[in-house]
């Protein structure tokens, strides 16, 4: 039975150095960031808005932000994935090429230190269900919940970038050939930064 290749370690995101050079203006109350006033703030409660995801790699991402009363927001978001894996058989060879489709929806809440600008640092609490098929009839499920900080950087009028980082719990399963597969993982998660269009 085919089993997922050893990941090679990855380098370290353009996400999230961009994200912490967020957070540490965040930590600077009147700072002003690209030479934006920090005046700034966030539309007032009630205000809806359109959120892109920054690629990464062949995934995508839309959905949908409110903001709410109290210095919170709520949002819903799908992200769409295409690509390629690699698996290998017990004993190493021979390798066999895959192609994988997956697709996830990740609500979250944040809760926002202040709405002044221009960057905001806030609390997040996010969910994912996720569903995952690959060429050759295997398929997976996904669930997991994070919790973690990030910022948001009001980058013009009703225009922002926004993404966080914490530490998240995934529960996996997966069949293929009639075997079935569970896994439960602990670990670090982070957001891919976000776009978001408030209307």
């Amino acid at each position: 039975m085919p089993s997922p290749r050893a990941a090679a370690p990855r380098p370290l995101r353009p996400a999230v150095v961009v994200l912490s050079a967020m957070l540490l203006g965040a930590a600077a109350p009147g700072a002003d960031l690209a030479g934006q006033s920090p005046e700034r703030t966030l539309p007032r409660a009630g205000t809806s808005g359109l959120a892109f995801t920054l690629p990464y790699g062949a995934d995508v991402g839309i959905g949908l932000r409110r903001l709410l009363s109290g210095d919170r927001s709520l949002g819903l978001g799908v992200n769409l994935g295409y690509g390629r894996v690699e698996l290998e058989r017990d004993g190493g060879t021979p390798r066999e090429e895959r192609t994988r489709l997956s697709v996830s929806v990740e609500p979250d809440l944040r809760f926002y230190r202040r709405r002044a600008g221009p960057v905001l640092p806030f609390v997040a609490v996010a969910a994912r269900a996720g569903f995952e098929h690959a060429s050759g009839g295997s398929e997976g499920w996904s669930l997991g919940t994070s919790v973690g900080m990030g910022a948001e950087w009001l980058a013009a009028e009703r225009v922002s970038i926004a993404g966080s980082i914490g530490l998240g719990v995934n529960l996996a399963w997966s069949e293929e050939d009639d075997r079935r597969a569970t896994s439960l993982s602990v670990g670090t998660s982070h957001s891919r930064l976000s776009l978001i269009l408030y209307f």
